[in-house]
């Protein structure tokens, strides 16, 4: 077998796609998420994703008209966690999360299939741009944390039709790629 150049670099891609192209959806919270483990979450409000949010954010794991809920940490103001897509979050009054699809819903227990989780320790403006759409939200303190939540789903589709998480593509990709690399290894 000779190792070609088209075989080092499949193999170099293949490498760095194993390394780099993981989802986040793993199944405990990441370090910057800790802060939600095991603490009472409760809704402040429930809307549709607006096209001036959209269009000023372009946050590419969303679509217009897309459900979302906010919730808000019980002992920490400011800090908020915004859960996009329908899932039965949106019907609980308070939460408390172990992992991105691990929940506790007023004494019941969800699980959602698939689902991403993303901590920002910091102030985002789309955060208050949403919780303002909301006729609770108008009192609610600027955003110091957000935890952005998206459920995997029937709806969580950009306008170019690519998945929200590009993991079905990334994984299609390797697959590609692996499968070369083992058919130029016979060659």
């Amino acid at each position: 077998m000779i190792l070609s150049v088209v075989n080092v670099k499949n193999f170099l891609l293949l490498c760095i796609l194993c390394n780099f192209c993981g989802c986040d959806d793993s199944a405990n919270l990441s370090s910057r998420c800790q802060v939600l483990n095991n603490l009472t979450l409760k809704i402040v409000c429930s809307d549709t994703y607006p096209q001036k949010v959209k269009q000023r954010y372009e946050d590419r794991y969303v679509k217009i008209g897309l459900s979302y809920t906010v919730f808000a940490l019980e002992d920490h103001e400011g800090y908020f966690l915004v859960s996009h897509g329908y899932s039965d979050l949106s019907k609980c009054e308070e939460i408390t999360l172990t992992s991105p699809r691990d929940f506790n819903c007023s004494g019941h227990r969800i699980y959602l299939e698939s689902a991403i989780l993303h901590c920002v320790p910091f102030h985002l403006l789309i955060t208050d741009e949403l919780i303002a759409r909301c006729p609770k939200g108008k009192g609610q303190r600027k955003a110091v944390f957000t935890a952005m939540h998206y459920v995997d789903g029937t709806t969580l589709y950009d306008e170019d039709g690519a998945t929200a998480d590009y993991c079905r593509i990334r994984y299609i990709n390797l697959v590609a790629i692996l499968a070369s690399f083992i058919v130029m290894q016979f060659m």
